[in-house]
């Protein structure tokens, strides 16, 4: 799928890949118009199936594996688990947030959903963690500002978020595109606790 929906899918099964893919606006208006005119919640139940239950990693291990072209791998999340770089957006107070040489700690949770849903070709995993530490070596960030060049700053950090529930959904049943799932985090604490350098923050702006 490079430039058009595939129409063999149902039209609610369009994703935030496919709508980068679409160039013609007018086209996606169309599109997105469809999804809520065909949408009906009132039936979604008839088009759930739950192939494993959420207390079965075994089960859901092997689901990935025969539907995703995923290794099956037994054992935990690595503690910490490392990543070389993220980037977070914060457009209600103008930040962008670069993280560098990320650890994270508290990724091994308890899976509390996962069930495949017919109607829109789609796999829905969630996980709950507990206590998710992140720390951070530098976290660089740029504060845009109105009229004016943005402010960059960087400290090493630590960042405490509580419960965190991360809801993953996967398109196309049958041949799992993980490179397209979305992801949306569920943060049980409206204020994680981020500790910085106060020194990092210094200007006369």
């Amino acid at each position: 799928m490079t430039q058009t929906l595939q129409e063999t899918n149902t039209d609610s099964s369009l994703t935030i890949s496919d709508l980068k893919n679409i160039t013609d606006i007018q086209n996606v208006i169309e599109k997105l118009n469809e999804i809520v005119k065909n949408q009906n919640d009132s039936d979604e139940d008839d088009y759930i199936e739950r192939p494993c239950r959420v207390f079965d990693p075994e089960c859901i291990r092997s689901y990935f594996a025969a539907h995703g072209h995923c290794k099956k791998v037994d054992g935990t999340v690595p503690e910490p688990l490392h990543r070389s770089a993220s980037t977070g957006y914060l457009p209600r107070i103008n930040l962008t947030v670069t993280l560098v040489n990320v650890d994270y700690y508290g990724l091994n949770g308890q899976i509390v959903e996962f069930y495949i849903n017919r109607k829109t070709n789609k796999l829905v995993l969630a996980v709950q963690m507990s206590n998710v530490v992140s720390f951070v070596r530098p976290a660089y960030f740029r504060f845009h500002r109105r009229a004016q060049e943005p402010i960059v700053r960087s400290t090493p950090a630590r960042v405490q978020f509580g419960t965190i529930t991360p809801t993953i959904i996967i398109p196309n049943l049958n041949d799992l595109r993980l490179d397209q799932a979305e992801i949306f985090s569920y943060i049980e604490s409206p204020s994680p606790i981020t500790t910085v350098n106060p020194l990092a923050f210094a200007s006369t702006d």
